[in-house]
């Protein structure tokens, strides 16, 4: 029996097992990703319809839906359907011969990811290493739809963590090259995520590139402080300075230009002060003046 495998992840794309990959008209993605995020991959016509096509009227996306399900399974032809319509309700029916790789990639990710502080083992690395080859993409990237965000960024987050697991846990075995191949990746994808930063800057110091490390680290410092207006954190600078010593302030502003600052600021409050004083005595001369006026005006009632 042919084996069909869906990809969501990335590009669509549908493949089977000893035939050429089968087209599928761009609305059967989104009902199969909608029906993939559904508990027990189920969902109502009225609610798959209003989701995939919210500006039309429900008499309008029902007919839609039909259409597309008819179209579906036509472009399937004699091939199993892993989409079946039984009344008001739609599911997707998963067995040996339907894969899809975004129910792949978090089945051997998350697991090893719910135990955040063991070290994952040799064999875990393995399996990692196989699921994370899957991430070709976004989930549904070309999709816009509002309902597609959350399980895109769900799935991407996982992605995203399992890259740092993997990375750890080379820096841990110290094999060197492999923490530089998989935190690359990482900072690629979230180039603003220090502690994978941290560890490509590793990495490279120990593959004997510390030049590298270091423009990492100034590349890293220019990019907080243009996109967030912060500073790398304390634990990123003193990576960098064991790298090469003492480092300049990963601002704008050189470790000069902020001596001098300085200077500037204490000349002001002194200006600020002596400003302070002469009105005090400017208002104490005034309080004499109007006391000394009572006293000729008593005299002068007297």
């Amino acid at each position: 029996m042919a084996r069909l495998a869906f990809s969501l992840l990335g590009v669509p794309a549908l493949a089977v097992t000893g035939r050429r990959a089968v087209a599928l008209p761009t609305p059967c993605w989104s009902i199969l990703g909608y029906l993939l995020i559904q508990a027990g991959y189920v969902a109502t016509r009225s609610s798959l319809a209003g989701s995939l096509w919210p500006d039309q009227s429900e008499e309008s996306a029902r007919h839609r839906l039909a259409t597309v399900l008819w179209r579906f399974k036509s472009a399937l032809k004699d091939l199993p359907t892993p989409m079946h319509a039984d009344g008001d309700r739609v599911s997707l029916t998963l067995g040996p011969c339907i894969w899809v790789d975004s129910l792949a990639f978090q089945q051997r990710v998350a697991p090893i990811l719910e135990r955040p502080s063991a070290r994952p083992n040799d064999s875990e690395c393995a399996l990692l290493r196989r699921a994370l080859k899957l991430y070709r993409g976004d989930f549904l990237a070309s999709f816009e739809d509002e309902w597609i965000a959350p399980e895109r960024e769900r799935i991407r987050c996982l992605y995203l963590d399992g890259l740092y697991a993997l990375a750890r846990a080379d820096a841990l075995a110290r094999d060197w090259p492999s923490v530089v191949a998989v935190a690359r990746r990482l900072c690629i994808a979230e180039p603003l995520r220090e502690d994978a930063q941290r560890l490509l800057m590793r990495g490279y110091a120990e593959t004997g590139n510390r030049a590298l490390a270091l423009k990492q680290y100034r590349q890293l410092a220019a990019r907080l402080a243009e996109e967030l207006e912060i500073d790398p954190t304390d634990e990123t600078i003193a990576l960098a300075r064991s790298l090469s010593g003492p480092v300049s302030y990963p601002r704008s502003e050189p470790e000069r230009a902020r001596k001098v600052a300085t200077p500037r600021i204490s000349t002001a409050a002194q200006a600020l002060s002596a400003s302070r004083a002469a009105v005090g005595n400017a208002l104490n001369i005034l309080d004499q003046a109007i006391e000394a006026t009572r006293r000729d005006r008593s005299v002068i009632d007297a």
